[in-house]
């Protein structure tokens, strides 16, 4: 029988246990949001990994014009612009759509992964989980946001949305629906 300390007993009735308690806590949720991300990476990996049929081109082009565009914004929201820092690195849009390339190929399968799963398991969202996202979005992204550009991005594909009903169903195996009739 080997030794065996356990830290938190040997603690409890000293100031010092509440000092720990907080970063302690602190690292276990930042553990488990990391294991909740690979969770999410590992399913949409495997989604876009099944993805069957032709894709045209001019989808994942669109999407990393897209990537482009938001990359564009963020440099704005820094005090620079898209050809500023094409100037600056020697690069041109053409790099970049490369370089986004990548990124937009899985963005496009995901997004078509989702539409098919919300089809075929007949998912639904409910405006008001809709409004609360589309809230929770302009929240994190004040002040930045047009909630006009959300609801019709949100209405366009509904990603996100699908997404998060697909992690919710891969976690609890409980169905929900997205009424579209309903999307404003």
């Amino acid at each position: 029988m080997g030794l065996h300390i356990n830290i938190a007993e040997a603690l409890k009735n000293r100031a010092d246990y509440n000092i720990l308690r907080e970063p302690i806590n602190d690292m276990l949720k930042r553990k488990q949001e990391s294991a909740q991300r690979a969770f999410e990476d590992a399913v949409i990996e495997a989604l876009c990994e099944n993805v069957e049929g032709e894709i045209p081109e001019c989808m994942y082009d669109d999407e990393a014009e897209n990537f482009i565009r938001d990359y564009d914004n963020r440099l704005q929201m820094q005090g620079l612009n898209l050809d500023t820092y094409l100037k600056y690195t020697g690069s041109t849009v053409e790099d970049l759509k490369k370089q986004f390339r990548p990124q937009a190929e899985r963005q496009v399968k995901t997004t078509l992964a989702l539409e098919k799963i919300v089809e075929l398991e007949n998912i639904t969202a409910e405006e008001a989980d809709i409004n609360a996202k589309v809230e929770e979005l302009a929240n994190a992204y004040k002040p930045s946001y047009d909630e006009g550009l959300l609801r019709g991005y949100g209405l366009e594909s509904m990603a996100f949305f699908m997404f998060l009903e697909g992690m919710k169903f891969a976690e609890t195996g409980e169905i929900r629906t997205i009424d579209y009739d309903n999307i404003k």
